[in-house]
């Protein structure tokens, strides 16, 4: 299947809100810390900052300022600093400004894995936000190799919160998960993904669903994604189906379980048990999502009658097309008339499917079209004179200019057939100046010739004996009128 697909959401929350949750959580725990200790003048600060940031109306450019002013009388890797950079930073998330958020944050990690200045659950929770702000700056970037170094440093924090929590969680691996898929498609730009990192995002979402009894829908989602980027349609269609079972109302999967099911039916061989078992699924989808209350449009019901014809369910299509054009759920196109016709031939019920294609030209009354079908049907059963009378019609009604040239030969290789030499030869001509290099109409052109040369010569052959017996009686007559009386 090409890679233009339907795409699935990647990461599972929205970052503005994890960060400022999690950014407090550490403010709170590191106030109630109680050692290492601030220095008194930052203490006696703490308080007037912390309103203008959390308080109504916010002063946040003005704690910026505050903070700026105290950290330059502080040492560059003391706990004060530490603090007040972590105040500053929620500072600027609050402003909704990340890109200058992550270097605050940076700064504090490495002063709380050089120092300790923090317990564990304060540099878990600084991890996982620097792994949210890395992914945020990286699906914003768009030179591929940054991105791909940026989705890299978050992915390293994600592993590094994984390897020391002793509570891992589902939203763990499924972040951990989303951002390698995020490298394995470069963000959905990438000509040619990372297998490798695929199957990495695959296992962190096996990780992910020990974490539930009941999985989580976006977990199902991500599977998907993975699975459509490695072109495994066997195993999208899996977690399709458990998608569809477990939320049978949602449109989009069942329409993304049926496009998975025609595009792994279009890349099997022609004719395949394999193949015709996709179009047979597919047929399925359709139905079931039928009892559900989509999939109910004329264009619906067009591609489970296409999923019929090309699996071989001649039967089954007839089925379709003979209600579906008289009740509308089919769009009533020349072209659907063409292919009931067509399913009748391979039926082998020949006069059905000519009189498919008379009903059709009572409707599509200038198609000729259709009128030189019927002709080559009825040729094909050895009617002449009926295949001639239709091929004449769609002359008059005239056709696609591409086979103008093709009906007129056909219709004097017909007239040829019925002894009409100089119908025969008149058409066939007519169809050589349209199409000069018809080899075709040349051969046939020659044997009208040849025919004609033949019919002359015979009459030719006839005419003396007629003319010598009337010349002998003439000369008889002229004889005894010459002789003398006695």
């Amino acid at each position: 299947m090409s890679r233009n697909r339907r795409t699935l959401s990647s990461f599972p929350a929205k970052l503005g809100i994890l960060l400022i949750a999690a950014i407090t959580s550490i403010s709170l725990v590191a106030q109630q810390a109680p050692k290492p200790e601030l220095s008194e003048k930052v203490s006696e600060s703490i308080q007037a900052i912390g309103k203008k940031i959390v308080e109504e109306p916010r002063d946040l450019d003005g704690a910026i300022n505050d903070i700026n002013t105290l950290l330059a009388q502080v040492k560059p890797d003391s706990y004060d600093t530490a603090y007040l950079t972590q105040l500053k930073a929620q500072a600027y998330i609050n402003k909704q400004d990340y890109t200058s958020t992550i270097p605050l944050l940076e700064t504090v990690y490495r002063l709380a894995k050089e120092y300790k200045y923090f317990g564990i659950e304060q540099e878990l929770g600084i991890t996982w936000m620097l792994a949210q702000l890395y992914v945020q700056d990286a699906s914003t970037e768009k030179n591929t190799e940054i991105q791909s170094t940026k989705f890299a440093k978050a992915l390293s924090m994600v592993r590094e919160w994984l390897s020391k929590t002793k509570k891992p969680t589902f939203e763990a691996y499924h972040y951990a998960a989303s951002i390698l898929y995020q490298q394995a498609t470069g963000g959905g730009a990438a000509k040619e993904v990372d297998k490798e990192l695929l199957k990495q995002a695959e296992q962190e979402c096996q990780n992910a669903l020990t974490m539930n009894i009941r999985a989580r829908e976006q977990i199902y989602q991500l599977l998907v994604a993975i699975a459509q980027a490695a072109n495994d349609y066997e195993t999208a269609t899996k977690y399709l189906e458990l998608m569809v079972a477990a939320n049978p109302k949602s449109s989009q999967y069942w329409t993304m379980l049926l496009s998975m099911y025609l595009g792994s039916a279009e890349v099997l061989p022609e004719g395949s048990f394999l193949r015709n078992d996709a179009y047979a699924r597919a047929v399925y989808t359709i139905e079931r999502a039928q009892s559900n209350g989509f999939m109910t449009a004329p264009g619906d019901y067009q591609r489970k009658l296409a999923c019929y014809f090309n699996s071989g369910q001649f039967e089954g299509t007839v089925d379709i097309l003979e209600d579906g054009l008289r009740n509308g759920k089919v769009e009533n196109t020349q072209k659907n008339w063409e292919l009931l016709s067509s399913c009748y031939l391979q039926l082998n019920r020949t006069q059905k499917a000519i009189d498919t294609l008379v009903d059709a030209s009572k409707i599509f009354k200038d198609s000729g079209d259709l009128d030189m079908q019927i002709g080559y049907l009825y040729y094909g059963n050895e009617q002449y004179q009926k295949a001639l009378e239709f091929m004449k019609v769609a002359r008059d009604k005239g056709v696609d200019k591409n086979r103008t040239a093709s009906l007129l030969f056909f219709i004097g290789y017909l007239h040829f057939e019925l002894k009409e030499l100089d119908e025969a030869l008149a058409s066939v001509e007519k169809a050589l100046e349209v199409d000069p290099k018809n080899q075709n109409a040349r051969e046939v052109q020659r044997a009208i010739k040849e025919a004609i040369d033949d019919r002359n010569r015979n009459l030719k052959k006839d005419e003396p004996a007629e003319k010598k017996e009337g010349d002998s009686k003439a000369g008889e007559q002229t004889k005894n009128a010459q002789q003398p009386a006695k």
